[in-house]
């Protein structure tokens, strides 16, 4: 030590330094300082299992500066962000912050949210039945009913907030095409009141069994009367004029029935014999399991001598 020490030791204390020196840049050239973005998922914790936090971030964006070296060694699970509720209340919790874990040596040059509010709300469960809409084909002659949901309610659960707005759980089905009766396994969707789907919550079952009947399509259709006359007046004597009060009937029926008409006809009216002018009161026809409005209608012939 003394010998080295002795000696040139200026010259050996430069050689030192430009090997530091070299050791660095090299280092530096070899693994140096980078720059990338990440993804990281945010984990909550101490949090009671009777509360839910609401609105708090799915995963917040970094960007880390580090050696390259460390970069290329990165795990998964090297890196997460925690959200900490162990001091949040139920409410409104403002400027709450993420702890990252980081691999040693990262710096963090930006963070996306840095601060943000989440809402702590608690957990409600509750029951409600199952509906389901019909669609029919509004060209076709047939129309569906629901004949059993099985099950026939779901059960909601989450923030209670949110459960509160659920008012009803549908399905909906269409029936174009179908021309027999049916069951399928429909997916059931969540309404508020004013028919607005409701997220947030988990519900089961999520899929329902629907049992539905195929129907001929019943409708209204308003159309005029019509009559004939049977037999012949008194010599002498031809029918002029009819008239028929009301003109018009309105008919409930099967569509596929109604469609095909233009008139609806009254039993014909015997003038056989008859001169001058006959009024009879006629019983409207009703369609084949349907019905008409009024039941009757009042039949004015009139009869002119030739």
């Amino acid at each position: 030590m003394r010998k080295w020490l002795g000696g040139n030791w200026t010259a050996k204390l430069i050689c030192f330094f430009v090997a530091v020196f070299l050791w660095v840049f090299i280092m530096n050239d070899q693994n140096p300082l980078v720059e990338s973005s990440y993804e990281l998922p945010v984990e909550v914790t101490h949090l009671d299992d009777s509360l839910v936090a609401l609105d708090a971030p799915q995963s917040v964006h970094v960007k880390l500066r580090m050696q390259r070296n460390t970069m290329l060694q990165l795990r998964e699970s090297d890196m997460k962000a925690v959200l900490d509720m162990i001091q949040a209340d139920v409410g409104k919790n403002e400027n709450m912050t993420l702890q990252l874990v980081l691999p040693p040596g990262a710096e963090v040059i930006e963070q996306k949210p840095l601060r943000f509010t989440v809402n702590v709300d608690e957990v409600a469960s509750r029951t409600i039945p199952v509906t389901a809409k019909v669609t029919d084909d509004p060209a076709g002659d047939h129309g569906g009913a629901v004949t059993a949901i099985t099950p026939n309610v779901v059960t909601i659960t989450g923030p209670s907030s949110r459960v509160s707005q659920v008012k009803t759980a549908q399905t909906e089905i269409h029936t174009a095409g179908r021309k027999t009766d049916f069951d399928i396994v429909a997916a059931v969707t969540l309404y508020d009141a004013e028919g607005n789907k409701v997220n947030g919550v988990t519900f089961a079952p999520e899929n329902v069994l629907v049992k539905i009947k195929i129907n001929p399509l019943r409708v209204e259709k308003t159309l005029p009367l019509a009559v004939q006359t049977s037999g012949s007046p008194a010599y002498g004597w031809r029918v002029d004029a009819i008239e028929i009060m009301p003109r018009e009937v309105t008919l409930a029926g099967e569509k596929s029935q109604l469609d095909a008409l233009s008139a609806w006809q009254l039993p014909a009216v015997s003038v056989s014999g008859e001169a001058g002018e006959v009024i009879r009161q006629v019983e409207i026809p009703v369609p084949s399991n349907g019905a008409a409005t009024p039941e009757t209608a009042t039949v004015r012939i009139v009869l002119k001598a030739e």
